[in-house]
């Protein structure tokens, strides 16, 4: 499952109704129009190869990948999707930090995660070019990568 409240959204009522949370500020302007920093997917899928061989990712709001792959899925299945892509993402930087939609590094992807509660990363994304509207969210599943673990050596 994908733990919005990272990202500042919660469920209210029903899992379906998913709503900004009122106890934070959320923008509801596009990564396009906030600060941001550039990303290729080959990038981005090399820095997936190197996470825990057991983790699991999920993607909420991106036509293209869940189109391709059913989530949760494994970090190398998504890394290889990625590849296949081979389109440049936009990351939304967080907090403050100003971006100015420069190019990043593998080695400058740990920091810009948001860490939740459950130990879970997320990053805002988008492909810088499709749709200017949509915006997506990659997140991991530490607790189904745990169970995947688990249950490989039953």
């Amino acid at each position: 499952m994908i733990r919005l409240e990272l990202l500042g959204y919660v469920f209210a009522g029903s899992r379906h109704e998913l709503q900004p949370d009122p106890r934070r500020e959320v923008s509801v302007m596009t990564i396009r129009a906030r600060s941001h920093f550039r990303l290729q997917a080959r990038v981005l899928a090399d820095w997936l190869d190197r996470q825990r061989a057991a983790s699991w990712w999920s993607v909420d709001g991106d036509p293209i990948l869940t189109e391709r792959l059913h989530f949760p899925c494994p970090c190398d299945e998504l890394a290889f999707e990625l590849r296949r892509i081979n389109q440049p993402l936009l990351v939304l930087a967080p907090g403050n930090q100003v971006a100015n939609g420069r190019e990043l590094a593998e080695n400058e992807l740990d920091p810009l995660a948001q860490v939740d509660r459950f130990r879970d990363r997320a990053f805002q994304l988008c492909w810088e070019n499709a749709d200017p509207e949509i915006d997506w969210i990659l997140c991991e599943d530490v607790e189904v990568g745990e169970r995947s673990v688990e249950s490989s050596k039953a």
